[in-house]
């Protein structure tokens, strides 16, 4: 008997002190290497199945390049993020490459930033691992624009691991209040966290007499205030967002209206309250119950939008063969192997481990609690607190404690455990690799890229129809674009003279605009009777110029 017990004890021996070995050096990078892995392959081959996107980050790609000119927007309109595109633009010289690059940087480094948080609060390596790569290949993440919001969520995280690494009370207050205020210039609403964390900070540092910190803090947020603005300023941004918002939900429940909220707020605010506002405040005080309305249906939809993101994240992301098998499989294992008492002594103690820690958070996304709720729970605004429920679930996942197995077999688990996680992510990455590889229509690129052949000399004043993108971020800063689903003219050829139109580009929609306009059909007929060449066709697009920009 002792014999045969003898080599299963050495053998058992090896196993625990390789996977010792393995669990404090080979593993840590591993799961990170694994994040990383995940990062590359949501990239790959993103030139040919990315199309360039329009969205308010060309508004903030503009404002970048204001810069040049010597014109600066102002702290509320985000200039660490246009600034930002601004060195990408100088770098690439290449708009669309700008846009890439963005594009790239916004969707992983958050993620990669989120693991590192949750392997600081030690949280499980594989429990990390996967709500990493599960929040990488969800829908909140690669495809939702703008991108924005996943900037100053770099910012935040930064600051939550200086929280957590820095060795007292005093520093870790500091450092994040630092990183906040990083984030309220390129988010103006993260002033007012940036704000509450800072009154926190001077009040711990006059308990402990740590007069220089609190120099410190209050000369940098003066010195950046008197420098670049306040974020939250005089021309309260956030009034023109509020329109914009109410009119969504307005619209829904007044279609009637035919007006488009984002073209139109103007209007439907003024349908709704019975005079044009002129702040936040006239429209509470002058109709406080459509007010509340429209706060009400926020937070119903908020309620709705975050069961729907954590199942987008949790298991819509998560695509492998019999995968709703395995996933009850392991539940039910998990299930029968608990150790109730003691995991539910875990989560407690995790959480009050994680008090002060989660109180810092709230207080961090505390504004944009206001924001969905009485602007809009947009996908972009509900970002912020995805990092937030998915720590709450780490938390609770990692307090999970199974009961112990026999003390000889007592390694094998883990070895089956290791295997077991790196099966399961390989076969994530496989469809994901094979629909990365598949070349996808890219009708915006290819279309600005047919603009930029056309070599037109500037200035020019395009009328398009409902052209893919909004600005002129990819074509020429000298070209402007006159939507006719924004200022909807009424005659073809008076709107040619009014906006001094010197461009015209000809799709679908447009054709249907003007259907009853004699003017437009005699243009299409005789463009050169207006002074215009046809330049460039294609199946879904005629370019016409005026001779003078050919």
């Amino acid at each position: 008997m002792t014999t045969l017990a003898q080599p299963s004890q050495s053998l058992s021996k090896k196993i625990s002190t390789s996977l010792g070995a393995l669990r404090f050096s080979t593993l840590q990078i591993l799961g990170f290497l694994l994040v990383v892995a995940g990062a590359i392959l949501i990239n790959y081959n993103y030139l040919n199945r990315l199309d360039i996107i329009s969205d308010d980050d060309d508004l903030y790609f503009s404002f970048g390049m204001m810069l040049l000119k010597g014109k600066y927007r102002g702290a509320d309109d985000g200039p660490l993020y246009y600034g930002f595109q601004l060195l990408l633009q100088l770098i690439t010289d290449d708009a669309i490459q700008t846009f890439y690059i963005n594009y790239i940087v916004t969707t992983t480094i958050p993620i990669i930033l989120f693991y590192l948080l949750l392997r600081a609060r030690n949280i499980n390596v594989w429990l990390a691992v996967w709500l990493s790569l599960m929040f990488m290949f969800s829908s909140l993440n690669y495809p939702l624009t703008p991108k924005l919001t996943h900037y100053a969520i770099i910012f935040l995280l930064l600051g939550l691991l200086a929280f957590t690494y820095a060795e007292d009370l005093v520093r870790k207050f500091f450092y994040c209040s630092l990183f906040t205020l990083l984030a309220a210039y390129a988010r103006p609403e993260l002033y007012i966290a940036c704000f509450l964390l800072s009154v926190v900070t001077v009040f711990i540092c006059f308990r402990a007499k740590k007069w220089g910190y609190i120099v410190a803090i209050v000369a940098i947020i003066v010195a950046a205030g008197y420098l670049l603005g306040t974020p939250i300023g005089a021309r309260d941004r956030s009034f023109w967002t509020f329109k914009h918002h109410f009119s969504i939900n307005y619209i829904e429940v007044h279609p009637g209206l035919n007006l488009s909220p984002w073209n139109h707020f103007n209007q439907i605010t003024t349908s709704a309250f019975g005079h044009k506002l002129t702040s936040i405040k006239d429209a509470i005080l002058s109709n406080p119950q459509m007010v509340f309305w429209h706060v009400k249906t926020n937070i119903i939809r908020y309620a709705g939008l975050i069961p729907h993101y954590l199942k987008d994240i949790i298991f819509d992301s998560i695509q492998f063969p019999f995968r709703k098998y395995v996933l009850f499989a392991m539940g039910v294992a998990v299930l029968f192997r608990m150790n109730y008492r003691q995991s539910w002594m875990n989560i407690v103690s995790a959480f009050k481990r994680n008090a002060l820690f989660l109180i810092v958070f709230l207080i961090i996304l505390l504004p944009t609690f206001i924001s969905n709720f009485f602007i809009y729970p947009r996908p972009h605004y509900v970002l912020y607190h995805l990092f937030l429920y998915l720590y709450v679930l780490a938390l609770l996942c990692n307090g999970i404690e199974l009961k112990k197995y026999p003390a000889g077999y007592a390694n094998w688990p883990k070895l089956a455990l290791l295997c077991g996680n790196l099966i399961f992510i390989i076969l994530l990455f496989i469809p994901k690799y094979k629909e990365n590889i598949q070349s996808k229509p890219l009708p915006s690129k290819n279309f600005a890229l047919m603009l930029q052949k056309c070599n037109i000399k500037g200035p020019v004043s395009a009328l398009g129809g409902d052209a893919p993108f909004s600005y002129n971020r990819y074509v020429g800063l000298d070209w402007t674009f006159h939507y006719y689903d924004i200022i909807r003219p009424k005659n073809f050829a008076k709107c040619l003279a009014d906006y001094k139109v010197n461009c015209v580009i000809i799709n679908d929609k447009m054709n249907g605009y003007f259907l009853k306009d004699a003017s437009y059909h005699n243009f299409l007929a005789h463009p050169e009777s207006k002074g215009f060449l046809l330049i460039k066709e294609t199946p879904s697009h005629k370019v016409f110029a005026r001779k003078d920009l050919i």
